[in-house]
């Protein structure tokens, strides 16, 4: 993908439904981190081929702060810039996704986990192209979040600030801020054992929704942590996402 913030080309992977004869569904799944990457593997607990054998092209950009690109990449999230530049990036994936010719771009979705559940909700609050968002083990809002996260020293050398020292510019990028410009149906998903990102996370996220109105669900694993490990939960929560995906993607109107 070409065009990045500052001229900066963009790569990813892109998984497509077997056969596909007319533009398909797509879904933007946003990886973790974000200190990580896509890559050419394969995983359980992110596999994109649950996606693609449901009919829906599944593109995996790897947008600013993704390993694999040098140390100047990754630190292009660095210092509390979460919403900013990596957001671009992400951007940029969604309009090369939308312009592909497999690609029905009036039906697409964003998700991810973590801090692609983070990146998630900052979709919700600044753009209303997705007709659905889908988030996992996601912050929400930043304050809280570095008082209840197992790793606030990290989080505060990533973020370049703490809330004690500048409240403002730690909240910078907080999704919490925006929630009334919210429109997107949402779906939030969490483990209730979860220490890196606690449940209070989406459950402040969840009561957001409500309270603005924006149609929103909300799946809670109680014996699981950041991840959802065990296999019968891992159906529940595959299906939990395709069922939703599906409602919200619908054919769209001639």
């Amino acid at each position: 993908m070409a065009g990045g913030r500052h001229g900066v080309a963009l790569q990813g992977y892109a998984v497509a439904p077997r056969d596909a004869t007319v533009p398909a569904p797509a879904l933007l799944w946003i990886h973790g981190g974000p200190v990580s990457q896509w890559a050419d593997a394969w995983h359980w607990r992110w596999n994109p081929l649950v996606a693609a054998s449901a009919g829906y092209v599944v593109a995996l950009p790897n947008p600013r702060g993704s390993t694999g690109r040098g140390q100047a990449f990754v630190e292009g999230i660095w210092n509390n810039t979460w919403g900013d530049q990596c957001y671009r990036d992400v951007m940029t994936a969604a309009d090369a996704l939308a312009r592909h010719p497999a690609v029905d771009g009036g039906r697409m979705a964003a998700m991810g986990g973590s801090f692609g559940g983070y990146m998630s909700n900052w979709i919700g609050v600044s753009t209303e192209r997705f007709r659905c968002l889908v988030t996992h083990a996601s912050i929400y809002a930043m304050s809280p979040f570095s008082g209840t996260t197992d790793h606030p020293a990290w989080w505060y050398q990533m973020m370049g600030v703490s809330p004690y020292e500048d409240a403002a510019a730690h909240e910078r990028w907080s999704p919490h801020g925006g929630v009334s410009r919210w429109k997107t149906p949402t779906l939030v998903l969490h483990g209730e054992r979860d220490y890196r990102v606690p449940i209070s996370e989406a459950l402040m996220l969840f009561e957001a929704l409500q309270h603005h109105r924006i149609p929103s669900e909300l799946v809670v694993f109680p014996d699981e942590g950041h991840w959802i490990a065990k296999p019968r939960n891992a159906v529940a929560w595959y299906g939990a996402v395709m069922d939703f995906l599906g409602r919200h993607l619908a054919p769209v109107a001639p």
